[in-house]
């Protein structure tokens, strides 16, 4: 800092004259006298535009002559500063201990003088902590703590400032601290065949070793079934979830500082429901009794149970009775219908998922047609179809055809597709032949049913039956007769000519 002075009494003038002025610092010293050059201990051509030793009035009520002395001995003390500081590399040692005292120093390797030491943990100004102690000397610096705690640990760093420039270096402070929960685990669930991972992590110095246990029996025992620590966190990592992993873990945090931490936490095994397989008995009759129990072997309670015929709600469909409890549902159809044949669903489920089951309900029922018929009749060369549809019965069917009481042969004409329930016969064009009374009949173990329409096919009429010309004594009798056929039926008429 620059200071100004007066000389002493020996060296002041009379009174007409003005006392000598003086701005020194510890390297530079400019003694300034009215009506007298200027004189500078150091004095480089670089600093200053006027030759050194030109002389300067000096006001000492003039502000801006000051000030212009003090650019000058700035600049002089500036240009001979031209080595930035060096650190020498420094560390702390070893491991503190909590209450114990550690010093490290910041020593120069070089730099031109004067330099400014600044110490700083992780980033700001350490002589804020009440128990960091700093001095500073001319090329070194000296950092105390006393006495440490946890909070010291820390990276400390060193910095070295003159007007050339600046050096830093930092050294890290370990401090023995007993483990603390980073992520604490907690009680938890997972879903049958799932992965399930539990976080476990601790801070400490030295770095805690995070290890599990599955406590069994009384006893502890390192897991290590499906169970890999896949990162330096600790966590543990069951990778499908099954129902003996359900019980109680422990993850330990250790680095040899008391007190260890444990924690005791939960795992539950949340299983979705699993019905185990079931089915009607065989052939039930007509009349008579269904029931079927739906089973769960496995499933975290509460569990609701509902039931599906044919992919609908049973809502809609007579005679059938549930009962459910906890652990299954019964499904009782009585009386036994025809209609009552069909896939039966039962679907168990909980919070965690659902799981079905579906069975097939067969009825000891012969077949029944629905009814069917011609309502018109068809033209010469129109392509018609009769459709044999099964609308009760116990499946597999069998069916056939027949014209007229006969096996109807199938020719490029007449056509006959059959599916699991329905037949349908096809005449690609009718004719005359076409006509004529058509069955189907449908056949299953339990027995059979047939039902017939007829075919009526446009024809024009045609003398199937004439009488010739007949002779017959005057006053005897004749019978003449006239046949015809036709579609529909012709009108037989008789005239004579005249």
């Amino acid at each position: 800092m620059w200071r100004s002075m007066s000389v002493n009494a020996s060296t002041r003038s009379s009174q007409h004259r003005e006392t000598p002025f003086v701005l020194a610092t510890e390297r530079i010293r400019i003694l300034a006298m009215p009506h007298s050059p200027t004189r500078c201990a150091q004095a480089s051509p670089k600093c200053w535009s006027i030759a050194v030793g030109t002389a300067f009035r000096l006001c000492l009520k003039t502000a801006a002559t000051v000030q212009l002395l003090l650019t000058y001995a700035t600049c002089l003390e500036a240009s001979s500063v031209k080595v930035t500081p060096k650190i020498i590399a420094f560390s702390f040692a070893g491991t503190a201990k909590p209450g114990n005292n550690v010093r490290t120093t910041c020593l120069l390797a070089e730099g031109d003088m004067p330099i400014t030491f600044t110490w700083l943990r992780n980033g700001v100004d350490a002589s804020h902590s009440k128990n960091v102690h700093i001095v500073s000397h001319s090329d070194f610096s000296v950092l105390s703590i006393n006495p440490v705690d946890a909070q010291s640990a820390g990276n400390y760093t060193c910095i070295a400032k003159n007007r050339a420039g600046f050096d830093s270096f930092a050294a890290y402070l370990d401090v023995e601290a007993p483990p603390t929960w980073l992520r604490e685990p907690q009680d938890v669930g997972g879903t049958l065949g799932t992965k399930l991972v539990i976080k476990c992590a601790a801070s400490g110095s030295p770095t805690p070793t995070i290890r599990w246990f599955k406590l069994e029996g009384g006893g502890s025992l390192l897991f290590t079934k499906s169970a890999l620590p896949k990162n330096q966190n600790g966590s543990m990592v069951i990778l499908s979830l099954e129902t003996r992993d359900a019980g109680q873990y422990a993850c330990e945090a250790d680095n040899g500082i008391t007190p260890t931490l444990r924690k005791t936490i939960t795992v539950k095994v949340n299983e979705v429901p699993e019905i185990r397989p079931f089915s009607f008995s065989k052939n039930i009759p007509v009349g008579g009794k269904a029931l079927v129990t739906c089973w769960i072997t496995s499933g975290a309670q509460p569990v609701t149970f509902s039931w599906l015929k044919d992919g609908d709600s049973l809502s809609t469909v007579q005679g059938t009775r549930q009962k459910a409890d906890p652990d299954y549902s019964v499904l009782l159809l009585e009386p036994v219908l025809p209609s009552h044949v069909g896939n039966y669903t039962c679907i168990a489920k909980n919070k965690f998922g659902f799981d079905s089951y579906t069975t097939v309900l067969e009825v000891e029922s012969p077949p029944k047609i629905r009814p069917f018929s011609l309502s018109k009749v068809a033209s010469k060369g129109e392509k018609i179809s009769i459709l044999c549809f099964v609308s009760e019965g116990t499946q597999p069917f069998s069916f056939s055809w027949s014209k007229e009481g006969k096996d109807l042969q199938t020719t490029e004409n007449v056509k006959v597709k059959t599916e699991s329930d329905f037949s349908l016969m096809i005449i690609d064009a009718v004719d005359e032949k076409s006509a004529g009374n058509y069955t189907c009949i449908v056949k299953n173990i339990f027995g059979f049913d047939t039902h017939s329409a007829y075919l009526d096919v446009e024809a024009p009429p045609l003398f199937k039956k004439t009488t010739g010309d007949t002779n017959v004594v005057q006053g005897g009798s004749v019978v003449l007769s006239c046949h015809a056929t036709g579609s529909p039926k012709p009108t037989v008429s008789w005239s004579r000519p005249s």
